[in-house]
């Protein structure tokens, strides 16, 4: 195991996380307004309730080390059109498919994310069995749909606590992954009992 990854900060600022969820769940839904649709207020805030339990599911699988952050405010792209992430201090152990929904719900445009969003799981999927990695969810999507609960509140989140982000991109963000959230059914993927 990693300390740098798993040690008493990283621990402090779970429980800081859950012990803060719902307060910021209510008031980022509150500043969002209708931005996130009306049906989705019940369910974000029973996932801000039982986020311990929702954290251990998501943490729950295979881990590697992750950005924990995959927005598209911490890409840059070099001269070559290769392409980076900025703003490693969340990384963590998690699993891979969590920055891959951080990912495609946050920089895709909904009708984009919608057009391409099996293809490009199922292009994940087959570069992970061709690099040797095993364990992977037999639900890859299940998965998928879990994790992006946890964007969906760090979107929302950023937004009860105001200053972390320029406030019309949080809200573009907000827009998109309330939109992936409210399409996939999200919360209903994670196995809460409530």
């Amino acid at each position: 195991m990693c300390p740098w990854i798993t040690d008493s900060v990283r621990q402090l600022e779970d429980l800081l996380g859950s012990a803060l969820a719902a307060p910021l769940m209510r008031r980022g839904l509150s500043k969002a307004g209708s931005l996130i649709p009306a049906e989705l207020h019940e369910p974000a805030l029973r996932y801000a309730q039982n986020r311990r339990k929702a954290m251990a599911f998501l943490n729950d699988a295979p881990q590697t080390v992750t950005h924990h952050d995959c927005h598209p405010g911490n890409l840059f792209w070099q001269e070559d059109g290769s392409v980076g992430f900025l703003d490693w201090q969340l990384v963590r152990l998690g699993e891979g498919i969590g920055d891959i929904s951080y990912l495609l719900t946050t920089t895709l445009a909904p009708e984009l994310r919608r057009q391409h969003e099996a293809g490009l799981l199922a292009q994940y999927a087959e570069t992970l069995r061709k690099q040797g990695i095993r364990g992977l969810s037999d639900d890859l999507m299940t998965r998928y749909r879990a994790h992006c609960c946890y964007t969906f509140e760090a979107m929302v989140v950023t937004l009860a606590i105001g200053g972390m982000m320029e406030l019309d991109s949080n809200l573009e963000l907000i827009r998109r992954t309330a939109i992936a959230v409210k399409d996939l059914d999200c919360f209903a993927a994670l196995p809460l009992s409530y």
